[in-house]
């Protein structure tokens, strides 16, 4: 046995798993978008959310946020139960996002909603 071939199949399965994470993400991506959609519903929301990296505490994030440290430590609970955060492991509470809102086409601004809190189709208001 020579001993770079241990060497070319590592290669060989790192290739495949990268390969196997672009085909899973281009997969989930629609499911993704529609749960962040239905549970990031307002701006604010939004923006909380992407100030959830696992570097930011809760009160850096409320300040940078404009809402309060409650209101975030609310919606983080929301968030990790609707399995869109985690917990940082040995962070003191430090919740990471697990998706980002420009990976799944999104950006801060929410989809507009009609009276009935339904989104509007611009193309047929």
């Amino acid at each position: 046995m020579h001993p770079d071939d241990g060497k070319g199949q590592t290669e060989e399965v790192v290739g495949l798993l990268r390969e196997l994470i672009r085909w899973t993400r281009a997969m989930a991506s629609p499911l993704v978008r529609e749960r962040l959609e239905c549970t990031l519903r307002t701006a604010e929301e939004r923006r909380i959310y992407g100030l959830t990296d696992g570097l930011n505490s809760t009160r850096q994030i409320a300040k940078a946020g404009g809402v309060s440290k409650t209101t975030v430590g609310e919606w983080h609970r929301k968030w990790e139960q609707e399995g869109i955060v985690t917990e940082v492991p040995g962070s003191r509470g430090k919740r990471c996002k697990l998706f980002s809102l420009s990976e799944v086409g999104m950006s801060i601004a929410p989809l507009e909603t009609g009276p009935d809190d339904t989104p509007v189709d611009e193309e047929n208001a």
